[in-house]
């Protein structure tokens, strides 16, 4: 596998105990046979680390809710209900089903596995570990003379050429290349200490995107990943920062407030594009009533860049990120 599509994880132990959809009740029934434990590919069930005689209680948070256990049993000693803490989880928009499968991604680094699972070759150890295989569909072999094919997942940002007259004057310094569809971010609850951002910014730079970073975030251990973050910086403030890495940053993103001068935006693209020609300048945009007129404006502002931003839920617009 590539080294640029492939990203290392490792399981990370929870300080919580996760909350299982189901229950999984051993009755009175249960002779300790084990054969619950031989169909389960989820490690449920298991012999007590006391004495392995006696079958311990089921791991409710591993289940996957397959039945094969209960379907198996010869005492009819299992049975399975609903768990009602697992139903107070979240609310109408982070339902209880979706935290838990990123409860599952954020421990483990794979993809959630339903129902009675399938352990070939398309399950592996990580995110990446997932064939995307178009050979059945181009050509009627499976893997055909040229074994398997890998779909690129960079994106590139920036303004696009509406044509390409000549090849050896072709400037490419307003687009830049991210080799997964997907921007960082610091966190949305303010916990913006050195500890949590230094792991972000590395994590753009080990993945080959970028991270956002307020400029008032910044600090100089960051400057080895200067190339991987995204500076943030509010309309009014960004003329008056003296320490500001704009020179050497790939990404600057102006926060515009509701209401914005186009004079004084213009004022301060010219600005930054003299001190940095090759950075690419981004817009970011909060209002949701802007009409495409003024939009228009802000593109001819010589912007590369408009990023509309919305709340948590990805549903509406929220006031000024800053």
């Amino acid at each position: 596998m590539y080294k640029r599509y492939h990203i290392e994880t490792s399981p990370v132990e929870l300080s919580t105990t996760k909350i299982g959809k189901f229950e999984i009740i051993r009755n009175d029934a249960c002779l300790n046979c084990g054969r619950c434990m031989t169909y389960c590919i989820y490690d449920v069930h298991k012999r007590g680390s006391d004495d392995p005689r006696i079958m311990s209680d089921p791991v409710n948070h591993l289940c996957k809710n397959c039945f094969s256990c209960i379907q198996n049993c010869p005492y009819q000693a299992l049975e399975m209900i609903k768990n009602k803490e697992f139903e107070k989880l979240g609310n109408t928009y982070w339902t209880p089903q979706i935290i838990h499968t990123i409860w599952n991604e954020a421990e483990e680094g794979k993809i959630p596995v339903f129902g009675a699972g399938y352990r070939g070759p398309f399950r592996g150890s990580g995110f990446d570990d997932i064939w995307t295989d178009m050979s059945e569909i181009v050509r009627p072999t499976r893997d055909g003379i040229h074994g398997r094919e890998y779909i690129a997942t960079s994106v590139d940002l920036g303004r696009k050429l509406p044509w390409i007259s000549d090849f050896a004057k072709l400037d490419l310094t307003n687009s830049y290349e991210i080799q997964i569809p997907m921007l960082l971010d610091t966190s949305p609850l303010g916990l913006n200490s050195r500890g949590i951002i230094l792991p972000i910014i590395k994590a753009a730079h080990k993945l080959g995107t970028l991270a956002f970073l307020d400029i008032k975030n910044y600090f100089d251990e960051l400057k080895p990943y200067l190339k991987s973050i995204a500076l943030r910086c509010s309309l009014d403030k960004i003329t008056h920062l003296e320490r500001a890495p704009w020179r050497e940053a790939n990404f600057i993103e102006i926060a515009l407030p509701r209401k914005c001068s186009i004079s004084e935006l213009e004022r301060v693209l010219k600005k930054l594009k003299n001190e940095n020609q090759t950075a690419l300048i981004s817009l970011g945009l909060t209002n949701p009533s802007l009409s495409a007129g003024i939009i228009k404006q802000f593109k001819e502002a010589r912007a590369d860049i408009l990023n509309f931003y919305a709340d948590n839920h990805g549903q509406s617009f929220e006031g000024n990120i800053f």
